[in-house]
């Protein structure tokens, strides 16, 4: 049944990215988004993983969840970080990045967190967005696209925040079928699944 389901996932994570053409993944980059993960349990409760993200970008699962990097979309682990630098140019890490990845169940709700923090280069072109997908399950056709949403946390277990609403373009995206949502986000820390 989890095989089925781990499938499943990765089926509408391959068509989210490939239908969507020009609003998640450039064709050109098909060979950057081999996974590079290690993925180790913590506790029946949480997950860790640590992946090395190369200036090439990828494409990594976080157990049931998975993050994109367009090529070139880590700022350089040098520039400036807070709500007030999101969208400030910056010069593009030139080596690879290494993040640390949690994966939490707390009150209900899975987190990931994402340590070092940093940001991402900004761009308006929608293929250079760094995009954040979440699996949710049970989720039905009765809900509402507007009641569930990845929101972001300074930490696990801090309320979270809404982004979409001063930034249409980190809007939250949802396929019902496959109990999946997926959203750009525009740095690192936590982020959370949250209806209503």
């Amino acid at each position: 049944m989890k095989l089925a389901r781990s499938i499943s996932f990765a089926l509408s994570v391959a068509a989210v990215v490939g239908c969507s053409g020009d609003a998640l993944a450039p064709r050109a980059d098909r060979t950057a988004e081999r996974p590079n993960l290690k993925v180790r349990t913590l506790r029946s409760t949480a997950t860790t993983a640590d992946i090395s993200v190369e200036p090439s970008g990828g494409f990594f699962w976080l157990g049931r969840h998975a993050v994109r990097f367009p090529k070139h979309s880590i700022c350089a682990l040098n520039s400036s970080y807070g709500p007030t630098e999101w969208d400030k140019p910056c010069s593009p890490a030139q080596g690879s990045v290494n993040f640390h990845v949690e994966v939490v169940s707390l009150n209900g709700r899975e987190w990931l967190e994402f340590t070092p923090a940093v940001r991402f280069v900004p761009t308006t072109r929608t293929n250079g967005y760094v995009t954040l997908f979440m699996r949710v399950d049970n989720l039905s056709n009765e809900i509402g696209k507007a009641d569930m949403q990845i929101l972001w946390s300074p930490a696990i277990g801090v309320p979270g925040i809404d982004e979409s609403a001063a930034d249409s373009t980190q809007r939250t995206f949802i396929n019902l079928g496959a109990g999946l949502l997926h959203r750009r986000i525009k740095h690192f820390s936590a982020y959370s699944v949250t209806e209503g």
